[in-house]
Order: structure tokens, then sequence, then C-alpha cells
């Protein structure tokens, strides 16, 4: 069985999605691709797919780009999970369905502990904020 760790990005008109596998350590990139990551995630469709708060963010990301919103609308339903809003309750996602396979190692941690954190506890990561500014037009 595959498994890949994930995370995506999302920008006022791109998105990004990056799969790493574990046995090989190959990274796959897809940007502003739908088709791409639709058939990444369905030609893996037995593998586990894993990362960080993907349970409460980056699945209904994924939901979003699977079921073929634009860009400007994946956007959208990013602003409406990082203003509070639930994934599933998002009406832009009304009615999309796709199986994936999502972990979330979050689920395994001390309540309240953020990803920097836990990388700061283990002493030997590089902790690297970006300076992207994500409210960029």
């Amino acid at each position: 069985m595959k498994w890949f760790t994930y995370d995506t990005e999302v920008l006022a008109h791109d998105f990004l999605v990056v799969f790493k596998e574990r046995d090989t350590g190959i990274h796959y990139a897809i940007h502003n691709d739908n088709e791409a990551i639709r058939k990444f995630i369905t030609d893996n469709e037995d593998a586990i797919f894993c990362g960080f708060n993907t349970k409460n963010y980056d699945q209904y990301i994924i939901k979003a780009i699977c079921g073929g919103l634009t860009p400007e609308e994946v956007k959208q339903v990013n602003d409406w999970i990082i203003g509070g809003g639930q994934g599933w309750e998002c009406p832009l996602l009304d009615g999309v369905f796709f199986r994936f396979n999502n972990v979330d190692i979050m689920d395994d941690m001390q309540i309240g502990l953020s990803l920097k954190a836990f990388e700061g506890h283990l002493g030997t990561l590089s902790i690297e904020e970006t300076e992207v500014d994500f409210n960029l037009d």
C-alpha cells in the first residue's frame, strides 16, 4: 500500500498541492491543474494520504479542486475555512464527492499543539516562516 504525505497552498489565483511518496521519497507538485490532481488521487485511490490539520482544512481544498472549482473559487473555500467556517458546510462544496483516504496526524498530538511547536520540540528541524503574503491580489 502506498503512503503519501501532502500539503496544499492557496492564493488568490493559484493553488498548489504537493505529494511525497513515503517509500520512494518522490515529490509530485501540481499547480492549478484540477484534472491532474483528480487523476493523481484516482490513480492512487487505495493509498493513504496524510498530513497535518488535513481533516479541518486540506481535505476540503482537495475536495474543491477535485470538484472542478476555479483557483478563485478554491480561494473562497480557503477563506470560508480560515474565517471560522466548517469545510463540510461551505456552499461551494455542496454535492461534491470523491474518494480520498485522508489521515490527519494532528489527531495523534497534544490538543492545542501547533505544527511549529511540534517541530520546535523535535529540536533538529529548521523552522522557517514564509514571507509570502497569502492575501495578495
